[in-house]
């Protein structure tokens, strides 16, 4: 049987979570060893899971394209993603001046087209994450990434257009680095800790 939309393995994965299409009990298991071909019955239920899947595929993808296009050319900003949540990450000098939770003059040009491109998630639960280096003490990184966090959610939230948006500020500190903080052989390493220096906005899909 050939599915357009979901691979065999979801499609079958769905047969058996819904308990619908196969009442007998080891049926369905029974048939996936076997290789046995569907019941009419059991296409006619699984379609409308079908095409939901497909809707919602296709909206994660317009969403995506829709914020790579406003996020596109903005300095020091990217979009990256996972099977969960889109995460628009901001270079924390971006942001803030060296050591400091202030939201920079300069950087309100910046929040202000990612506040926009919020907009189309309303309703989601957005959690505003600050992290650091691994310089200084585990508790100042901690209290430091929380303060900066803090700072671009009271922003955000300042906004008219986001207003009755859901925000979470969050602190990791030097937790969850994505760049190496030190060289194998010891020696700093500026550029990864400039990297692991960030705020990420994540949005579940």
């Amino acid at each position: 049987m050939k599915l357009n939309f979901i691979s065999t393995e979801l499609f079958f994965g769905l047969l058996l979570v819904s308990g619908l299409v196969f009442p007998e009990a080891g049926l369905a298991e029974q048939m996936l060893e076997e290789g046995a071909p569907l019941p009419a019955s059991a296409v006619r239920a699984v379609v409308p899971l079908v095409l939901c899947t497909n809707e919602l595929t296709l909206r994660t993808q317009v969403l995506k394209t829709a914020l790579k296009d406003l996020l596109q050319g903005l300095r020091g900003v990217k979009l990256m993603e996972n099977d969960l949540e889109f995460r628009i990450i901001f270079e924390s000098n971006i942001l803030f001046d060296f050591d400091k939770a202030n939201i920079r003059a300069d950087a309100e040009h910046t929040l202000g087209i990612v506040a926009g491109a919020l907009e189309q998630f309303r309703g989601k639960r957005i959690r505003i994450i600050g992290f650091t280096d691994s310089k200084g003490t585990d508790e100042y990184n901690l209290r430091l990434s929380i303060r900066r966090a803090s700072s671009a959610k009271l922003w955000l939230s300042a906004q008219p257009n986001l207003a009755e948006f859901h925000f979470v500020a969050e602190g990791k500190g030097e937790a969850e680095p994505i760049a190496a903080n030190t060289l194998a052989n010891g020696a700093d390493n500026p550029d990864g800790r400039q990297k692991n220096r960030r705020v990420e906005i994540r949005i579940p899909k």
